[in-house]
């Protein structure tokens, strides 16, 4: 039978590095990266200006994100936000870029649609105002 001396220093870093490589075993192959999509209601910030009306904008974008197993357990589409800022807008056509804010330890892999373009144009009221 094999004796082992624990007191030897070279035993203590031989258990350090294994539990090491168990530790990273654990964490990667029982808890792997996975994505997940969402379907997320898209929110618009500013106003159109009076006498304009707006076409083009979209009512949910689809958001993929991407994290470990126990970090998407329990996240659903209301933990997004996805927001357009309108800024100053004119007649005639533009694109906004889409803004995602996801809860903290995911990563946005993909928008759909990442940008949105929007048509202005006079409203009819104000054309015979």
């Amino acid at each position: 039978m094999i004796r082992l001396k624990w007191s030897n220093n070279s035993m203590m870093l031989l258990s350090v590095l294994l539990a090491i490589l168990l530790w990273i075993y654990v964490t990667n192959v029982q808890n792997p990266v996975k994505e997940q999509e969402f379907r997320v209601n898209l929110d618009v910030r500013g106003e159109v200006p009076q006498g304009l009306t707006m076409a083009g904008m979209p009512k949910t974008v689809t958001v993929r994100v991407q994290g470990k197993n126990a970090q998407l357990t329990g996240i659903q589409a209301a933990d997004f936000q996805a927001i357009v800022e309108l800024g100053p807008l004119e007649e005639g056509e533009t694109t906004r870029t889409v803004q995602i804010t996801a809860p903290s330890g995911l990563q946005v892999v993909q928008v759909n649609p990442a940008r949105v373009n929007l048509e202005l144009e006079v409203s009819f009221r104000s054309r015979y105002q």
